[in-house]
């Protein structure tokens, strides 16, 4: 269903023939849209990791390098893509550059226990500066694109400091499998999350472009529709958890 969705604005475009529409749709369903992208990604990827798990395993330098160098690449695309100011961001935001990388890493630290042993005592300070690492460059993006004046990318996907932020949080749950949030419906209630928020935030954004428009009242539309949508979708997990279950 959202899938549908969100293919309904490609047969919403404006001079763009039959075939256009066709083709934008097929790509589409390779690449993902909108949010969605992710399921693609991780089908291409999860494929990818079963055949070369071998060479992961035995291959851990070689491993490291390659990973490496596809997440460079896929920034360096990101840069581009904002430099440019092009719609095409599925040229990096794919199981290729974003998800080999990010699945290969945890894959890698699951196949290697003497990884767990060598960062003990170590991960406070490692998430402390993975995180100042994290936050000081998604800042320096923030102003580089907004003073770009960039209509199509307005956020970095991808960082040079997310793979190291990432494998921190990762190594940090492994510490504590235990721990239970919501019941232990952690993965039902951040699949649904992940699925739903764009139909909250398409909703949230258009009841308050109505509000502003029947009052009168100036409201920033984006940042209130984003605070809406948080909070409802929040509100849905804690209250609503058995349809969330059978939804999901």
């Amino acid at each position: 269903i959202i899938y549908a969705y969100k293919l309904l604005a490609i047969l919403q475009i404006e001079n763009a023939s039959i075939l256009r529409k066709v083709y934008l749709i097929i790509r589409a369903e390779i690449t993902g849209t909108a949010q969605l992208w992710f399921i693609p990604a991780l089908i291409i990827t999860a494929f990818l990791c079963l055949l070369l798990r071998n060479s992961i395993k035995c291959k851990p330098k070689i491993t490291l390098v390659f990973i490496s160098i596809l997440w460079i690449t896929g920034v360096l695309l990101n840069w581009r893509f904002v430099i440019i100011d092009s719609p095409n961001s599925f040229f990096y935001r794919n199981g290729f550059f974003y998800g080999i990388p990010m699945f290969f890493i945890g894959y890698f630290i699951a196949s290697n226990d003497f990884i767990i042993a060598a960062v003990q005592g170590k991960l406070k300070a490692l998430l402390l500066l993975s995180l100042i690492l994290s936050a000081y460059e998604s800042l320096a993006w923030t102003k580089f694109i907004n003073d770009s004046g960039s209509h199509f990318i307005n956020s970095m996907d991808m960082t040079f400091s997310a793979p190291f932020l990432s494998t921190v949080l990762f190594l940090l749950c492994l510490r504590r499998p235990g721990i239970i949030a919501l019941s232990g419906l952690e993965r039902l209630t951040s699949t649904f999350m992940y699925y739903s928020h764009i139909l909250f935030l398409d909703a949230a954004y258009l009841v308050l472009y109505y509000c502003s428009s029947w009052s009168g009242v100036n409201i920033p539309l984006k940042e209130m529709a984003t605070v809406a949508a948080v909070l409802l979708i929040i509100t849905c997990c804690f209250f609503f958890q058995k349809t969330i279950k059978r939804l999901v």
